[in-house]
């Protein structure tokens, strides 16, 4: 299964600052299109005991890219929502090493989940 996210907002982000309210409203937001790209991508269906592998493709608004930790932070909320849709602990997700790719006019984050090997 391939999903296609938006890039993160700022605040999602490990370095960012904003009101604790916002950051809360963000989060929220993040899970819900993470559910939603799931049910776009066909939400298939994982045994519930099963690790899955996690490949994260970033595509960077610019040729300035954020650092691997905290572009894979900045994604926790998405890939909460994304466990959730799918009906899976996000435990199980393991996480592979990320890709840096060519940067896409307003940014887009790529989630690749398959079962672990």
């Amino acid at each position: 299964m391939i999903a296609e996210l938006p890039w993160p907002p700022r605040i999602l982000s490990p370095n960012g600052r904003g009101h604790h309210m916002a950051l809360h409203a963000a989060k929220k937001k993040a899970r819900r299109i993470g559910g939603e790209a799931v049910i776009a991508a066909g939400r298939p269906r994982f045994p519930k005991d099963t690790p899955l592998a996690v490949t994260l493709t970033f595509h960077p608004k610019t040729r300035t890219a954020p650092d691997e930790d905290n572009a894979i932070a900045s994604l926790k909320a998405y890939l909460d929502g994304i466990a959730t849709a799918l009906g899976v602990d996000d435990k199980l997700f393991r996480l592979q090493r990320p890709i840096m790719a060519d940067p896409v006019k307003g940014g887009r984050v790529l989630v690749s989940i398959e079962i672990a090997q």
